[in-house]
């Protein structure tokens, strides 16, 4: 029987700079969204995060329109928003990028390996204001 497999790869523009956050733990974290254009003109906008030295790294070098390709993991997770209702979000977790360029730049073709926690990260530390 076939093994489950999560990983994606996912080439698109930054739609705004990047900004780094640090968890109550001590934990570097960037959250950001890429516009990816598909089919047909179709924009998809994709919720990323990124954790420790990819998230700064990414936080340093990647201003709104930058184009960057990311492979890593999806995941969903659950929260209550500020009304109590239940709320489901989907993301990538990065695992490896590359800064590709921006919209005026020559590509940079720098891969940037990161290490990623095994252990699961507590998203309540973030102090995420739904």
């Amino acid at each position: 029987m076939a093994q489950d497999t999560n990983s994606i790869t996912i080439v698109g523009r930054t739609t705004a700079d990047i900004e780094l956050k640090t968890t109550t733990s001590g934990k570097q974290v960037a959250n950001f969204t890429l516009a990816n254009s598909g089919m047909n003109d179709n924009t998809n906008f994709i919720d990323v995060v990124a954790w420790g030295k990819a998230a700064e790294i990414l936080a340093q070098y990647s201003t709104k329109g930058k184009q960057l390709a990311i492979t890593g993991r999806l995941t969903t997770r659950q929260y209550e928003d500020k009304d109590g209702k239940k709320r489901k979000q989907t993301e990538v977790v990065v695992n490896d990028f590359q800064l590709l360029g921006g919209k005026t730049d020559a590509p940079q073709r720098d891969v940037v390996p990161i290490e990623v926690p095994d252990e699961p990260i507590d998203l309540s530390e973030l102090n995420i204001p739904f």
